[in-house]
């Protein structure tokens, strides 16, 4: 018999957003499988669990379509952590605008102890966001942010070569949520 117990794994309940086509599911199933796999756009959501060492996110995938944003406020309830995944090789500037648009919705209508993990996803492509850009177009800097007090951490990411994930992890374990 043992005095000691094995440490208590932190459970999070985790949103992911954006806009469709940013890349999302496939993030998601980067972490999960560990391995780049071809995605169809997400018709509703999709919810996994991903463990690593001692952290469990349960992770609610929701489509980016128009007409779901009107109720990704539905979603919100219960969350402890956002991933916003913005499509950093999109020049579109109606997508930026309503990129930007959505993210700050969320940025000023969620609980301010809700910490949020931007992923500028797709680095692997030409032509991408330079950090300048991110900082004009979205307000933020690569790396730690704090916006209002809420507690933002920007980061660039790929589905196809490396997902960061490690990084998030590490994020999420300096939390207290």
């Amino acid at each position: 018999m043992s005095l000691c117990q094995k440490p208590k794994m932190k459970e999070l309940c985790v949103l992911m957003l954006g806009l469709d086509k940013s890349g999302k599911t496939a993030l998601l199933y980067k972490w999960l499988t560990k391995k780049s796999q071809e995605t169809i756009p997400t018709t509703g959501f999709n919810v996994e669990i991903i463990k690593s060492k001692n952290i469990s996110l349960t992770i609610t995938d929701v489509n980016g379509q128009d007409q779901t944003r009107l109720i990704w406020s539905t979603y919100t309830q219960n969350i402890q952590l956002l991933f916003f995944v913005i499509d950093s090789s999109q020049r579109d500037v109606q997508i930026i605008l309503s990129t930007h648009s959505e993210l700050q919705k969320l940025i000023n209508n969620l609980n301010v102890n809700i910490p949020f993990i931007i992923l500028f996803n797709k680095s692997d492509l030409p032509n991408i966001f330079s950090d300048e850009e991110i900082w004009n177009e979205f307000d933020l800097k690569i790396g730690e942010n704090n916006l209002n007090g809420r507690r933002i951490i920007a980061l660039r990411t790929s589905a196809k070569i490396q997902s960061s994930f490690k990084d998030v992890i590490q994020w999420v374990q300096k939390l207290n949520v």
